[in-house]
């Protein structure tokens, strides 16, 4: 089995090269970021789960420090395989992992497409159908009356083309962000722009976005996946709502569903305590998470 120590690694594949991130203690766990085109770096310590975990954030393709073609395969059935290339290289059978947001659409797609290498699974404020049947105007309305909503429902509808440059990306992502929250507290906004000045891939969204999860529906496919499963969603989460959640846990057999009440689409910064507490619980309730 290759080392799991603290680091950043990389390693190729045929597709392309993948890097992932190392950190913490504990029963390794396999969490998959967003965007498609976030920098995993967002999560930060993920609410402290370090001291529980070993957090291995895989890079996906076109993201972070992952280098692959602008012909590469964007689609959901590509991401997973970089998830069963790390699970290959880490030598682990049957990891925990962890999907947020678009990361979620790839935890899903992994745990259908390997049903005998997934372990438990963490889908984390996400969706079965993408984006299908999404009103963003109906979504963004509780903000109305911000005194950032006008400038930040422009950035929200631009649309990301080939000439849209990395940094401009970021800063878009920068002006959006107080969507992606219950409340602007100081706290959040300094996560925020700490957010803002990682670098933002806009490769996956410009080649593969008729491809790359928001308009594919898995639900047919959620009642084949059995493992046990936690479904977390933010109560104020505007792009992946709590019905979308669910969602999810109605076909998924046995899934279990906990909502956070105080947060959007960010409870490890939001309610990072309680955060931190449901992950370790539905840890320790797996009498063995993960076995190398």
């Amino acid at each position: 089995m290759s080392e799991i120590a603290p680091g950043e690694y990389e390693f190729s594949t045929s597709e392309g090269l993948l890097h992932y991130t190392v950190t913490g203690q504990g029963p390794a766990c396999l969490v998959i970021s967003g965007g498609p085109g976030a920098h995993p770096h967002y999560f930060e310590d993920l609410a402290g789960l370090t001291d529980t975990l070993t957090l291995v954030f895989l890079h996906p393709r076109g993201a972070g420090d992952s280098r692959f073609p602008n012909d590469a395969d964007w689609s959901l059935t590509g991401y997973a395989r970089d998830v069963e290339a790390l699970r290959q290289r880490l030598g682990l059978d049957r990891p925990l992992i962890l999907g947020h947001s678009h990361g979620g659409f790839i935890a899903m797609r992994y745990a259908i497409m390997y049903p005998t290498h997934v372990g438990p699974l963490i889908l984390f404020d996400t969706s079965a159908r993408g984006l299908l049947e999404w009103d963003m105007e109906t979504a963004i309305q509780p903000y109305a009356d911000q005194p950032w909503f006008p400038t930040a429902r422009v950035e929200l509808a631009l649309e990301i083309t080939a000439e849209t440059t990395p940094e401009e990306a970021a800063r878009n992502l920068q002006a959006v962000m107080p969507f992606y929250f219950a409340q602007l507290t100081p706290d959040v906004a300094a996560y925020g722009a700490r957010v803002g000045t990682l670098p933002y891939s806009t490769a996956p969204q410009i080649y593969g976005a008729d491809v790359n999860g928001f308009q594919t529906d898995q639900r047919p496919d959620l009642p084949s996946i059995n493992t046990p499963t936690l479904v977390l969603v933010g109560r104020h989460d505007f792009i992946h709502n709590v019905e979308m959640a669910e969602e999810i846990a109605r076909l998924i057999p046995g899934a279990e569903l906990v909502i956070f009440e105080q947060s959007g689409h960010f409870a490890f910064v939001e309610e990072r305590a309680r955060f931190h507490a449901v992950v370790r619980d539905f840890v320790q309730r797996m009498a063995s998470p993960v076995s190398a």
